[in-house]
């Protein structure tokens, strides 16, 4: 859990420079997340980590919250962050994606419940999150017609070097915008909003 995407050394970071660095980086997921609004009672989010880009009024829309994330902190650190929060969530605190098959992830968001699926800066973190199966998939396997979006890495730029997240070409889906997240001083990230059916 000490990996680039995510575990102790994002939440160090975020403790260090979420309520003043990261400020206009949450303000526009916020913008972003306020704007889309899928007709539906239950929510999954892939990725939420502690939700400290996520805002409570927002999810308060939802009466049913499925979280997933392979963090064992982030259940604990989600409850700090939103205290506020109406609905108990349903924790799923294991990757869905390391079956070849994605047996586990199909049989999540394909209840009987109208679902809307939120990707919560993940998609671009597959390849440091080690999971090999390609972005392709996880969105292929969304059943036709179920409301999604995402916000995630498009580039990640330190000094002079330049790194391709590979988010740019997803199925199903329609850029709406881009921002820019200064993650640590002089890393910027620059992070694309994505909606699709």
């Amino acid at each position: 859990m000490a990996n680039q995407a995510g575990g102790f050394f994002y939440h160090w970071i975020a403790f260090r420079f979420r309520k003043n660095l990261w400020k206009p980086y949450i303000e526009q997921v916020v913008s972003w997340l306020n704007a889309w609004k899928p007709p539906v009672r239950r929510l999954i989010i892939v990725g939420p980590s502690a939700g400290y880009s996520l805002p409570t009024e927002w999810l308060n829309r939802f009466e049913s919250l499925v979280l997933i994330d392979p963090d064992p902190r982030a259940r604990k650190k989600f409850s700090k962050i939103h205290p506020g929060l109406k609905t108990k969530p349903d924790w799923i605190i294991h990757s869905l994606f390391e079956d070849s098959d994605l047996g586990s992830w199909k049989t999540t968001i394909r209840g009987n419940t109208p679902t809307a699926i939120l990707f919560s800066n993940f998609l671009g973190q597959l390849k440091y999150a080690e999971i090999k199966l390609p972005v392709k998939d996880f969105i292929d396997a969304i059943p036709a017609g179920t409301q999604w979006a995402s916000y995630h890495d498009r580039y990640s730029y330190y000094g002079k070097d330049t790194i391709d997240h590979e988010t740019g070409d997803f199925p199903r889906s329609k850029k709406m915008g881009e921002t820019k997240w200064e993650i640590t001083p002089g890393v910027i990230h620059q992070i694309d909003w994505v909606i699709g059916n």
